[in-house]
């Protein structure tokens, strides 16, 4: 329930306000008098892997963004959303879908470059090239018997320095790191195929 304008006013429930969307899923809805009000833009992700990601974790729980400190660019993504979902037209939601994901990643960026945002642990990992070309060897091979050699040899670097950078801004080691990347593939196509546990065990590594 949020209650933002007038402490006087009676709050809707929720369920009213949803039963205004056309499609119970993207469009506009309006609550409270004909005054100048606050906008809120409202959605969620469906986080579809077993585990949490390291990321989630070092977000805060909320990312405020005072309008001062807002873009342009943000400002221009936060009024395409608006006018997307305010007249919906054909592929509105799958545009919609892409701008909220482009408005996200604005935010999460504006938090990397908050103080809180430069400290967080597993963000460095992001910061670090050689850190960052290893996970992406994994995941694009996740099958592959990846030694920390080979991770070492792809990346340009020597074991012993891949494997303390590697453990210091992800706090994991890499074979662990892997470990997780083939549980997770896993998991997704136990999921989502037909394949059996065996199959899947063999496509994972």
């Amino acid at each position: 329930m949020h209650r933002i304008d007038d402490e006087r006013a009676t709050a809707t429930p929720l369920a009213d306000l949803i039963e205004q969307l056309p499609d119970e899923e993207l469009g506009d809805v309006h609550a409270g008098g004909p005054q100048r009000g606050t906008v809120l833009i409202c959605g969620g992700y469906i986080y579809d892997h077993d585990g949490p990601h390291p990321l989630f974790t070092a977000l805060p729980r909320l990312l405020h963004l005072p309008a001062h400190e807002v873009t342009a660019d943000l400002r221009a993504v936060i009024d395409l959303v608006r006018a997307e979902f305010r007249q919906l037209r054909p592929g509105s939601k799958t545009v919609g879908v892409g701008l909220v994901d482009v408005m996200l990643t604005h935010l999460v960026r504006r938090w990397l470059d908050m103080p809180e945002g430069q400290s967080a642990g597993w963000v460095q990992a992001l910061r670090d090239q050689l850190v960052t070309d290893v996970m992406s060897a994994i995941h694009r091979d996740v099958a592959r018997a990846w030694t920390i050699a080979d991770l070492a040899r792809h990346v340009g670097a020597s074991a012993p320095t891949l494997k303390r950078r590697f453990t210091a801004l992800v706090s994991e080691s890499p074979a662990s790191y892997i470990r997780r990347a083939r549980l997770d593939a896993a998991a997704r196509l136990l999921r989502t195929t037909d394949l059996r546990v065996g199959a899947v065990a063999r496509h994972v590594g």
